[in-house]
């Protein structure tokens, strides 16, 4: 599951210090997960190494811990992923400002396949709140435009079908590093007493379905760009017990710069946005604000449940913007 996460994973380039993904076509929980490219695991004297060999350097093992970090590997079992934090725009070095909070959602079916991939069954949505008060933002008014109000446009990936392969990233993925990793799936792993930290960089590069000769205040232009900084954690015990479809301790840091917001009416005006957010597993919705909450099951029942059918159906946000909202003046 924006967690986005989503576009990262079904959709982007995700690099680490050894290795280069620059995609150019296709998500968030589907934005959080796997192309990932990587150095070996990390070990050295002033680190705490796992307890037992383990298969931290082998791209299968690496994508069964993700979806057991952000889901679970029981088939057809929903997973939920929460994810929070706050968004400040950014046009150069001296301006720095809060925008809004986000709060969004994930549900995820995982189902394994030959050959250690997974095909998920995912939606999420990210709903923007006021960064003082946490109400759910109906209107916003933009600093950068004068304050004019704008409608608020909240996002969401929905419905998404896909699959990974450890071993073979999606021929979308333009592929560029120094050592030969053939598109394989392996984290930066760091080791510290108890915990296992896995590291990733992302860049993600998809076109932007906003032509930006018609949406001229909604489009950032032809391509629509991020970058990010992922950091999966969990016990080291948990995820070295395969007797665990899901990991319980696991918990996520992200920072990203991305593009303005289409609702925003920003154009292609310089800046992005920056952001910062933690993620984790729910075992139900009691942890989510009451009045997210209320909002998300008059709008976004939809993504509350993870999709059931297999049809390959994979529909963006800009898709989404495309199809319920028109051009403005």
């Amino acid at each position: 599951m924006q967690i986005d996460l989503g576009r990262a994973i079904g959709n982007g380039a995700l690099t680490s210090r050894r290795g280069l993904i620059a995609g150019a076509a296709g998500l968030g929980v589907a934005a959080v997960q796997a192309s990932m490219l990587a150095r070996p695991a990390v070990a050295n004297e002033n680190l705490t190494r796992p307890r037992s060999k383990f298969g931290w350097n082998d791209p299968a093992e690496n994508l069964r811990i993700l979806s057991r970090m952000w889901g679970t590997v029981d088939p057809g079992e929903q997973a939920i992923l929460y994810v929070f934090g706050p968004m400040f725009g950014t046009t150069g070095p001296n301006d720095f400002r809060p925008l809004f909070r986000m709060e969004s959602l994930a549900t995820v079916r995982t189902y394994p396949q030959p050959n250690g991939a997974y095909r998920y069954l995912a939606g999420q949505f990210i709903m923007f709140t006021d960064f003082d008060t946490g109400a759910v933002l109906e209107a916003w008014e933009n600093p950068y435009l004068g304050n004019e109000k704008v409608e608020v446009f909240h996002y969401r990936d929905v419905p998404l079908d896909y699959v990974l392969d450890p071993n073979r990233m999606p021929e979308r993925y333009e592929v560029r590093n120094k050592d030969d990793l053939s598109r394989k799936l392996v984290l930066d792993w760091y080791f510290r007493g108890d915990t296992a930290y896995g590291d990733a960089i992302a860049k993600t590069r998809l076109k932007n379905k906003l032509d930006p000769k018609v949406w001229k205040r909604e489009s950032v232009g032809e391509w629509w760009e991020t970058h990010e900084a992922y950091r999966w954690q969990g016990k080291i015990a948990e995820i070295e017990d395969l007797s665990l479809p899901s990991i319980p301790s696991f918990q996520g840091d992200f920072q990203t710069f991305k593009p303005w917001e289409p609702f925003m009416l920003m154009g292609q005006r310089p800046g992005k946005i920056f952001s910062v957010r933690t993620a984790f597993k729910i075992p139900n919705f009691d942890v989510v604000p009451r009045n997210v909450m209320a909002y998300a099951e008059k709008h976004f029942s939809n993504v509350l449940t993870a999709p059931t059918a297999f049809d390959k159906s994979y529909k963006l946000n800009d898709a989404w913007f495309k199809e319920l909202r028109q051009p403005k003046p």
